[in-house]
């Protein structure tokens, strides 16, 4: 059972990105993350139970090759926003000149996956990691019991939610946090894909506690989005003025709107997770985060 899921998502992955290299457009490379982060998870929560050391190998390369693709794929979450903003703002010219600037950078990143010696790594390694899960990684244990690996899990979710929760104090004393918050999420994700594949996998229903953890999660991301968004519209706006693509005046007067917008848009989610960290630190250890 667990050799058939660890299986099902690498190929998942390999999948995704057979698909990225036919057409390297931002749903492929958002579905290649995604895929990779729950394969990760996996390797993280259960590789332990393989009995085969060798699984860390694989996993330090999952966490480079998902790396690889971070860039491109903040890229394109801050193409999303600003084409969003300018529904509202239609004629904004300078945020128009700052899309087309997004989307050159987007072009040039993709160019630079295919390039990347972490890509034609995968690409010669995945034959191989697709038989050390068929053949190797599980041989020596044979097949677990779905209860053993429900316990398993259920102390994996307690370590992962502590984990996370070891930023809670820096996260909640100011939004200005921003590295805290972050690291915050990137712990957060895969204690969330391990509750998806107890509710998925094993038919464990989830607690509200459970289903609280996965708005954090989004929440948390909205929130970096933001901020890397905002940055880019700060060195935007110097690099406009260094090159007097418009008055310094129009150039602050259209971005710095642009930027209130996103701060304000930040705060909400902001207020929004501070009080979800708080609910849901308060809740667990009555609840838990699973119902059997």
């Amino acid at each position: 059972m667990v050799k058939d899921i660890f299986l099902k998502r690498t190929l998942n992955v390999i999948r995704n990105v057979d698909k990225f290299l036919k057409k390297p457009d931002e749903n492929y490379l958002h579905d290649i993350r995604t895929e990779s982060r729950k394969l990760e998870s996996l390797f993280i929560t259960l590789g332990e139970l393989s009995g085969s050391k060798e699984y860390k190998v694989y996993l330090r390369k999952l966490k480079q090759f998902i790396r690889l693709f971070s860039p491109s794929r903040e890229t394109d979450v801050c193409i999303q926003i600003t084409e969003e903003y300018l529904t509202i703002n239609v004629d904004n010219t300078m945020i128009l000149k700052f899309l087309d600037n997004l989307k050159t950078l987007s072009v040039e990143q993709r160019r630079r996956i295919f390039v990347n010696k972490k890509l034609v790594d995968f690409l010669l390694s995945k034959s191989s990691l697709e038989d050390f899960i068929r053949n190797k990684m599980f041989e020596s244990v044979g097949e677990i019991s779905h209860e053993k690996i429900s316990r398993f899990l259920g102390i994996q979710v307690c370590f992962l939610y502590d984990k996370m929760m070891i930023y809670k104090n820096d996260v909640l004393t100011g939004p200005e946090n921003k590295n805290q918050l972050h690291k915050m999420r990137l712990r957060a994700k895969p204690l969330r894909y391990t509750l998806d594949f107890l509710n998925e996998s094993l038919d464990l229903k989830l607690s509200d506690v459970g289903i609280k953890i996965k708005t954090l999660v989004a929440l948390a991301g909205e929130i970096h989005d933001y901020d890397m968004l905002i940055e880019k519209v700060e060195e935007f706006k110097n690099i406009a003025k260094q090159y007097q693509v418009q008055s310094s005046e129009e150039i602050d007067s259209y971005l710095d709107v642009f930027i209130k917008h996103l701060n304000n848009k930040r705060n909400q989610d902001y207020i929004n997770f501070k009080a979800l960290v708080t609910e849901i630190d308060s809740e667990k250890d009555v609840q838990g985060f699973i119902i059997i």
